[in-house]
């Protein structure tokens, strides 16, 4: 309630800086009759719900082989679940990039765009993250560990990535979210000033470069997390920065298809790439090792760009985009699910011999309770909290709190 006052509070001053209001806002029912490539911008994506819900997937997924203590094992072909699959963060973030610049190119003739970005993007983020805030700090207090009053405030402000050894949140899973809220802060004054695809460039390379400073600074201090060398903003600006660039590329293939040959000629060396180095028939350099994760990067952001393009069925399809549409829910419901059931498994793998039939009874298992708690949460805990917010900011604030464009 406290950081909710303090966003409201923060949206009227907004609206006292003229700097926040140039715009002319057009009635969302008259889009359609708009010209062609301003349509393009109000056209909503369904393969950005679907990549969504694909990458939510490939994190339970990942989180059913390492949440259980010990990990549950996995035939060797199937290994990459556990190495690969939490590449969905990574994916979550490079979407925030895209729809994020995707949704502000749309709005940015609403009279109050700032406005209602941050209105819209708190209202869809907070509410689920502190009804799990309040479940875990109740589970807690059961099993006799009363969090400290910092521990409490840090995590409602939305600020405990700064803080290593906190970063990881009292909420399970938590631990990006207070980087994409950051991103949030800054990514209407990012709009303002990164206006066309070389300055995304440069913005990549200077997050990189922070990147890589930020990693050898961390090395240097004592008393560092292991885990805090990947669990950082710094570490994550980059897919951000990623997400912004595909935006840019998307834009100038809408206007001119003949780039998108040699955007998927591209693609086709990044694949190409990945495959050799990742079955050892490439050797990474050592010089390289650091940005191999961000080469995976450029992968997971040209899919935005391809399947935008190519619409696989196999891919993009209503399950999918379903599964896009609860993907919040699904990330920050499952890992509760998982642990809680994580005896369970053991019992699995001891009375079946083959680890894959093991792996997919738990599967079976895990997969319809971790649906069946996110469609809970979403209807009655995300989406009627995220709509009454949007009518009490347009009520009392006068802004337009319309849904997220995808």
């Amino acid at each position: 309630m406290i950081s909710f006052l303090f966003v409201l509070t923060f949206i009227r001053l907004l609206k006292k800086c003229s700097y926040f209001s140039a715009g002319v806002y057009i009635p969302v029912d008259l889009i359609s009759t708009l010209p062609g490539n301003l349509k393009i911008m109000y056209k909503r994506l369904d393969h950005i719900d679907a990549l969504r819900g694909l990458a939510a997937l490939a994190i339970i997924l990942f989180h059913l082989v390492r949440i259980p203590t010990p990990n549950l094992p996995l035939p060797n072909y199937l290994n990459f679940i556990s190495t690969k699959f939490d590449l969905g963060v990574p994916m979550f973030f490079i979407i925030s990039g895209f729809s994020i610049f995707y949704s502000l190119s749309s709005r940015r003739i609403d009279s109050n765009w700032i406005l209602n970005f941050y209105a819209r993007r708190f209202s869809r983020i907070a509410p689920l993250f502190y009804f799990m805030l309040v479940f875990w700090l109740f589970r807690d207090a059961l099993l006799g560990y009363l969090r400290p009053l910092y521990d409490i405030i840090i995590n409602i402000l939305f600020v405990y990535n700064f803080f290593p050894g906190k970063h990881q949140s009292i909420v399970w899973a938590g631990w990006p979210i207070s980087i994409e809220m950051f991103f949030y802060l800054f990514a209407p004054f990012l709009f303002r000033l990164i206006d066309s695809f070389r300055k995304s460039i440069l913005l990549l390379s200077l997050s990189l470069c922070f990147s890589a400073f930020f990693k050898v600074l961390l090395v240097s201090i004592d008393a560092i997390p292991k885990d805090y060398y990947y669990k950082n903003i710094a570490t994550h600006l980059p897919f951000l920065s990623l997400g912004i660039v595909i935006f840019f590329i998307y834009q100038q293939i809408n206007t001119d298809r003949s780039k998108l040959n040699l955007f998927f000629l591209f693609f086709i060396v990044t694949t190409a790439y990945l495959f050799a180095s990742e079955s050892n028939f490439l050797p990474i350099p050592v010089w390289l090792r650091f940005y191999h994760k961000y080469i995976w990067g450029l992968f997971l952001s040209s899919l935005l760009i391809i399947l935008g393009n190519y619409g696989l069925k196999v891919f993009v399809n209503k399950v999918t985009q379903y599964c896009g549409k609860l993907s919040y829910s699904l990330y920050l419901g499952h890992p509760f699910i998982i642990y809680s059931l994580s005896p369970l498994y053991k019992k699995i793998y001891n009375n079946l011999n083959a680890d894959i039939s093991a792996f997919f009874v738990c599967i079976l298992m895990t997969i319809p309770l971790i649906f069946v708690a996110a469609f809970m949460l979403y209807n009655l805990v995300e989406n009627p909290v995220r709509k009454f917010s949007y009518k009490f900011i347009n009520k009392h604030f006068g802004t337009s709190a319309r849904p997220p464009m995808r």
